[in-house]
């Protein structure tokens, strides 16, 4: 079995990679295959899905047929599920091995202690991305504080390590900092596959003897 690992799609997001999301959904085997959406597949509960987001939705029930299609919960789709969800499995979380998969918004303590920091952030970028031309999703927003991001990141990365070593497992498998890296720290992998939010797009392909890669996915990929 290869699992290949997405995160971040963000599904209902202007930003959203969602043609590319959708080619990307057509070069998977058709055997011996299955998808991990690791989390914020969709975006917010409010959101109105025009119909190429709904065709990535309905490619995904219909895929869950044919390959075995895993939906793990983020923090911004923890709740939610699309109405026709075919044969996909909705989980917290995936071990595989000695890898455990799961979204990573549960070791971000950074954003759950400093509520009013963060609303004060989404709301100056709202404000700055209505009176500009260039529109940018506020993860890339946030990413020009280089520093408080690093910051963040660091933060995710260190608390998903040190679970991973309580729990007994060799690699952890993360998403929701929208920043793809791939670190080993005392022999224990910590791996996260970035968003679908800005290109390069990438996933995680875990092979049948347990290796693990980086892939990064461009439209000639598609062809």
């Amino acid at each position: 079995m290869v699992y290949y690992i997405t995160s971040d799609l963000h599904l209902g997001s202007r930003h959203s990679e969602t043609e590319l999301f959708l080619k990307f959904l057509k070069t998977l085997p058709t055997q011996d295959c299955t998808l991990v959406l690791n989390g914020d597949t969709l975006n917010r509960r409010w959101t109105v899905y025009s119909k190429k987001e709904n065709e990535v939705l309905a490619t995904l029930a219909d895929l869950s047929n044919k390959i075995r299609v895993v939906w793990l919960q983020g923090n911004h789709d923890r709740k939610l599920k699309p109405e026709q969800s075919g044969s996909i499995e909705f989980l917290p979380y995936l071990a595989v091995g000695t890898a455990m998969i799961l979204h990573g918004h549960s070791f971000d303590l950074i954003m759950k202690i400093n509520r009013p920091f963060v609303w004060i952030f989404r709301l100056s970028h709202l404000i700055l991305d209505f009176f500009k031309t260039e529109s940018l999703h506020v993860s890339a927003f946030a990413k020009r504080f280089k520093f408080l991001y690093t910051v963040l990141r660091n933060h995710v990365r260190s608390n998903a390590l040190t679970f991973a070593v309580k729990k007994g497992f060799k690699i952890i498998i993360c998403g929701h900092t929208h920043y793809c890296e791939d670190t080993e720290v005392n022999g224990i992998r910590y791996i996260n596959t970035g968003s679908w939010l800005e290109r390069p797009v990438h996933y995680a392909l875990l092979g049948c003897d347990g290796r693990i890669s980086i892939q990064q996915f461009n439209v000639q990929d598609a062809v």
